[in-house]
């Protein structure tokens, strides 16, 4: 039991900084346009499409977290019987 809880401890802390590094580092990177967005808004159609969003990179986080997770009672464990 004590195995489970740190693994889901450690997921959930694995995947909140992985998602918040990720998000740092979009906004980081993301330079805005100005010239083509005021271009743009004169042509703004009626409805609003929120396009297509995938999933595929959160999938990848949230695999890798799994996976550090997953080792992290294994060294607690060793870390202890030292």
């Amino acid at each position: 039991m004590k195995n489970f809880i740190v693994f889901i401890i450690s997921f959930v802390v694995l995947f909140t900084v992985t998602q918040i590094l990720s998000g740092m580092l979009l906004t980081t990177l993301y330079t805005p346009d100005l010239t083509e967005s005021w271009m743009a808004s004169g042509y703004s159609p009626k409805s609003i499409s929120f396009g297509n969003s995938t999933f595929m990179p959160t999938l990848i986080l949230a695999i890798f977290s799994v996976i550090v997770a997953y080792f992290m009672p294994r060294l607690f464990k060793r870390i202890s019987k030292n």
